[in-house]
């Protein structure tokens, strides 16, 4: 289900919540509202959705640039940690206003999800600081997921400290260019094998 871009706010996510918890598409492979003004409530009554439908083919969730903050977050992470995804390839949650309690939140559902196929986790531009990054690194090199090859977290390069990962950033990486947004393009990396 792609409504990326079509500007409705908490509203219009609650009512298309409503709808996926009376149609139950247990097949549903990617959820993506992604620039839409959802905001907390309406990433709740997502997060509610989910639960109710159960996706266990749940590949991609993308709810970028939605105005969710912490409250918002943590209810995406629980209905994430109930519903274990093991096919969940994206997690793009970039462009919100997501906090330490946030990440916080979505780093215990990485953790708990422990998911193997994840390639992709987009959480730059958000608010949260150290403990927020500190969170989602213990969370990466716990379930050091070995399809990974794109993360940002919204840091320039070279003020990451990737080692917290268990990561090594290839040297040209660290080279990489601002783009056209302001923020840093998705870092591929390899992970350190002295860690692993």
């Amino acid at each position: 289900l792609d409504l990326t871009d079509n500007k409705f706010a908490d509203v219009g996510a609650t009512a298309i919540a409503g709808a996926l918890k009376a149609v139950k598409p247990q097949a549903l492979e990617q959820l993506a509202l992604g620039g839409n003004a959802i905001a907390d409530s309406g990433a709740t009554a997502l997060a509610d959705a989910l639960l109710a439908a159960n996706p266990q083919a749940l590949n991609a969730l993308h709810l970028h640039d939605c105005r969710i903050t912490d409250s918002g977050a943590t209810a995406i992470a629980h209905a994430l940690k109930a519903l274990k995804p093991q096919d969940l390839q994206t997690l793009d949650l970039h462009t919100n206003r997501i906090g330490d309690s946030g990440a916080t939140a979505l780093a215990g559902a990485l953790k708990a999800i422990n998911p193997q196929a994840l390639h992709v986790l987009w959480l730059n531009d958000n608010t949260f600081g150290d403990v927020g990054t500190a969170a989602i690194a213990g969370a990466l090199k716990a379930v050091n997921p070995p399809a990974m090859t794109a993360l940002s977290l919204g840091k320039a390069p070279g003020e990451v400290d990737w080692s917290a990962f268990g990561l090594t950033v290839p040297p040209e990486v660290l080279g990489g260019e601002d783009d056209a947004e302001g923020w840093y393009a998705v870092f591929p990396f390899v992970k350190d094998t002295e860690l692993e």
